[in-house]
């Protein structure tokens, strides 16, 4: 799981957290998985690891300075900056969700 911001063509700036589940399967809760594989970022503050904990997931931070670990993730952001958000400057949120259901929607599965 990460986060990403996408500025708008108003200048506001935009959050997106994303979770990816490796066998593609949903994300339901309750869950059946253990872990959430996090970097070390201060916006996954104390209260994030308590809504995670409290939801029955043990988050597992990353080394220090080590992208590689949690490399999906960072290599999913690289994508979607560079396939459509490089190309697109989404008007607010609504729009922002639109183009990345349809960028996702045209992945391979």
């Amino acid at each position: 799981m990460d986060f990403f911001t996408v500025p708008t063509l108003s200048f506001r700036v935009l959050y997106c957290l994303f979770v990816i589940e490796h066998g593609r399967r949903p994300f339901p809760f309750p869950s059946p998985y253990r872990y959430v594989l996090l970097d070390r970022d201060a916006k996954f503050s104390h209260e994030v690891l308590q809504f995670l904990r409290s939801s029955g997931l043990e988050p597992i931070r990353t080394s220090v300075q080590s992208p590689w670990q949690n490399g999906v993730a960072e290599r999913w952001i690289g994508s979607i900056r560079r396939e459509l958000l490089d190309h697109v400057i989404p008007l607010h949120e609504f729009h922002l969700r639109r183009v990345v259901r349809d960028y996702l929607s045209r992945l391979p599965k």
